[in-house]
This record gives C-alpha cells, structure tokens and sequence, in this order.
C-alpha cells in the first residue's frame, strides 16, 4: 500500500532493545514492507553499549531501576518525549508501557497497537504481593476495553485475557528467524567452556520458577556434558555464587547477555535446549516460550515442562522430551534415557528441519501484517 510508505510507528519497550528479539523481529518486517521505524526504549546497568541496534532508536538511561519510581520514570519520559515526535502509530510493548503509550495516543489523536509478551499481572514477580498487583490488575482493565488492536504470544494467554477482561487478543507466536549452523561462524570466548565438548544450553531470563536451578543441580547427576546458561535476571548472582559453591565450576557457564548473532552462532552446536519454567504462576502456566523456537530453528532437540501451550505444540510437532517433574535427580534420568535411545533422538533431530520451515517465522509475519494493517484500515 503507498500509503505505508508515510506512516511511521514508534515502539515502546522497557526491556534493552539490543536483546529483545520480538521487537525487533517485529520491526524488521514493518521495515520490509516500508515503513518508517524507531525503536524506544532504556539502557540497563549491564548493557554492552557495543552492540548496534540497526534501526533509529532512542534509549534512555534510568535514574530508578526498579520499584514504582521505575515505571514512573520511564512513563514519564516516553511520554514527553513522544509529546513532540512525529509520528503516526505507538506500538506498545507490555502492560509497563502502557500509561503513556495510551495516554499519547488519545492526546495527539494517533493509533495504539498493544504487544503483550506475558500475562504480566501473573508474573511470579508479583506474587504474594497483593497491593502492587491489584493496582496493574485496575490499570490493565481501564487500558485493555480501550485498545482496539492487540496481539499475545500463546493460546492459553489469550485465553485469559478473555477470561479476566472479556477482551480479545490475536496470537503471534515468538517464532524465530531461521538459524543456520556454520563452522565458520565466530564463537564468543567463554572462560573455561570448550565447543568442542558436549553441552545443554538455556538461553533466557535467570528470573524466580524459571526451572534455572534444577537444571544447575541436575548436572551433578550428569557426566561428559557442560551446561550454558545464557542470559540474565534477578537470579543471575545467587546462581553465579551456586554453581561456585557446589563446585560446578567446569561443568556450569554463566555468560549473562549475548546478542541475538552470538545466540544464533552458539544455539544449533548444543545437544539439548532447555525450556523448564514452574507453573507456579499463571504466566508460566500458559507461557510458548521464545526459546522454544529458537531451539526447533537451531535444530536442537528440546527438554520442556509441558505446560499449557507447550504441551498443545509438542501435541503436533514432537520436538524432544516432555518433563513433568523439576526434581534433578528425575530431571537427569529422563534426560540420560533419552540420550542413550540413540535411535529415537535421532529421528527427531531429523525432523527438526520439517518442523521449523513449517514454523516460520515469514508465516507468522504475514499474520501480523494483517491484523496491524487491519488497524491502520480503521477509522
């Protein structure tokens, strides 16, 4: 549509925009069908400010890094500084967005496109905290009746939005681009791990129930296998100072944030992906995981908690080993048997290929497409 060639859309996001990679799988496929794109977002503590984000983007360096005085900050200043920018949609990334991506919206008469990457008033974060959830539960119903277009990551999440709010949600599922394993492809140096030896990767954040430790635990059980965990979060020091004091030293690396390149250079050399977040919580009850795809698109075999919507997918497409227990002693039996039937983890490697050029991510761009274009279509 020429029209399209006019239109720019500002994307607020409160994460680091260099690691977020449905942002920026997002924009990319706005930016190939011609429109303009700017990414907004922050600078964390831990950014690596070496890395570039190829679109025009502005990050703001936070006073407050966590608390209300966080969202309060960031509200703040993206409102502000979207109160002069020109523009024509806001798309919106999570419920901490929201505030001033809906309030800029209404003031300056532009259209809202709402992101949704988790059930965020059921986060584990907000657990047991009944006051602070209760306000983002009241800001979530006044927003949610009023946004005409948005757009989740699973099934089950959809669900209940529509439970709770009685508000529909599209799904776009966080489907990676293709990765393509390259023995030429530049390795990052991470001390004492060696490529050359067989390893398990989890890649994502090192938050509260996202399985992180059993995992860490379950590889006392394990010989002959190095595990790399890459990513950060809350837990990334507590999980540090364990594998240091229960001497995992050479068998555990912790390496916090790499780039989407360096993911996609490590993840198809792993042997197994792990996926194993606890259903405490009802985020993590209906969660479909970006990393989950991000295996099947390495062509990795995957270790999974067969949550909702994990257990939906593994349903059509059997893509490794289902388990029901965080135990690490379970844990590690389940994963020794499963290597050891050479025949059985062969064919689904085999298939991994089948699997992942059906789950495309070209395939879930073009159903984006036409839910933002259904949008732009509205009065």
């Amino acid at each position: 549509m020429n029209k399209s060639e006019k239109l720019k859309i500002v994307f607020l996001v409160t994460n680091d925009l260099v690691y977020d990679q449905r942002v920026l799988r997002h924009a990319n496929s706005l930016k190939a069908l011609n429109f303009e794109v700017e990414l907004i977002g922050r600078i964390k503590p831990h950014t690596d400010r070496s890395l570039k984000i190829h679109f025009p983007n502005r990050r703001f360096k936070m006073l407050f890094n966590q608390s209300w005085m966080f969202y309060a900050e960031v509200n703040i200043r993206f409102f502000f500084y979207l109160l002069v920018k020109k523009f024509d949609v806001i798309w919106a990334n999570d419920l901490d967005t929201l505030p001033a991506a809906y309030f800029i919206s209404r003031l300056r008469k532009k259209k809202l496109f709402y992101d949704s990457h988790e059930f965020f008033t059921g986060v584990p974060e907000l657990e047991n905290r009944d006051f602070v959830k209760s306000i983002w539960v009241k800001m979530e119903r006044y927003f949610l009746k009023r946004i005409p277009a948005k757009i989740t990551v699973s099934e089950g999440i959809a669900n209940l939005y529509f439970e709770k709010y009685k508000t529909e949600f599209d799904v776009i599922r966080n489907i990676s681009s293709d990765f393509t394993k390259n023995s030429s492809s530049e390795l990052p140096n991470i001390k004492g791990f060696q490529f050359d030896k067989p390893f398990f990767i989890y890649q994502g954040a090192l938050n509260k129930d996202r399985g992180v430790e059993s995992i860490i635990e379950m590889m006392k059980y394990i010989e002959n296998y190095q595990l790399l965990l890459i990513g950060h979060g809350d837990l990334f020091n507590a999980l540090t100072e364990h594998v240091n004091t229960s001497q995992l030293t050479q068998k555990v690396f912790l390496t916090g944030l790499l780039s989407p390149e360096q993911l996609k250079s490590i993840t198809p050399f792993a042997v197994l992906g792990f996926s194993v977040e606890k259903p405490s919580n009802d985020n993590y009850r209906f969660c479909l995981p970006n990393k989950i795809f991000d295996y099947i698109q390495a062509g990795i075999p995957i270790v999974a908690y067969p949550n909702y919507d994990v257990k939906q997918l593994f349903g059509q497409y059997e893509f490794g080993l289902l388990v029901e227990n965080h135990d690490p002693k379970e844990m590690a039996r389940s994963v020794l048997n499963f290597l050891v039937n050479e025949e059985e983890f062969q064919l689904i490697k085999n298939k991994l290929p089948m699997i992942a050029n059906e789950l495309s991510w070209e395939n879930e761009s073009n159903k984006l497409m036409d839910i933002f274009n259904d949008l732009l279509n509205q009065n």
